[in-house]
């Protein structure tokens, strides 16, 4: 409350450097409450709350709608999706002991070995980015091979979307987050 006076504010240093402030986004319903707090768009959509309460992942239709709500709503302003990052603490998956779970098998590493799963996820994101706001973040990368491997992903779901003349951002943004000790 004391704050809400430089919502509006620039975010920017005292000598001029501007900063882009954007919210980390778990629910669908949050997206009123971050652009009343004067948040530059979604730096982080965790996508794994859309399997919230769910035996099976949503299908891409109803991923495509989800992300479609976003981009709109943040629309001039940008979102960043991240792929599920699930495993480790998360839920749905666990289906195997691991000595370490927050850092084994979990985040890009399931997506890479459930590919179809991965690619539905892709192409809902892809056919969302047509406001050309949107950007994909991969989660827990260790390696490049993983990052080339789901580059390999992307492109085929570009052709898949190309081939039935779905539109897209054929420029859409592609991140990893540096958290896993090997990525360092």
């Amino acid at each position: 409350k004391a704050l809400a006076p430089l919502r509006d504010l620039p975010a920017e240093t005292l000598d001029g450097h501007r900063i882009k402030l954007a919210a980390n986004v778990e629910l669908e319903e949050e997206l009123e409450f971050i652009k009343l707090q004067g948040a530059d768009g979604i730096g982080l959509y965790r996508t794994e709350s859309l399997l919230i309460g769910k035996e099976v992942f949503p299908s891409e239709e109803e991923q495509y709608e989800v992300y479609h709500r976003i981009a709109e709503s943040v629309f001039p302003k940008h979102a960043i999706i991240r792929t599920f990052d699930i495993g480790g603490d998360k839920f749905m998956m666990q289906v195997m002991k691991e000595n370490n779970p927050f850092l084994g098998w979990r985040g890009i590493r399931v997506m890479l070995d459930k590919p179809q799963i991965f690619l539905d996820q892709l192409r809902a994101i892809l056919r969302a980015s047509t406001l050309k706001n949107l950007a994909i973040m991969l989660p827990m990368v260790t390696s490049i091979k993983e990052v080339k491997l789901s580059k390999q992903l992307i492109a085929q779901a570009k052709d898949d979307l190309r081939s039935h003349k779905i539109q897209f951002d054929e420029k859409l943004r592609l991140g990893v987050m540096i958290e896993v000790p090997a990525a360092a």
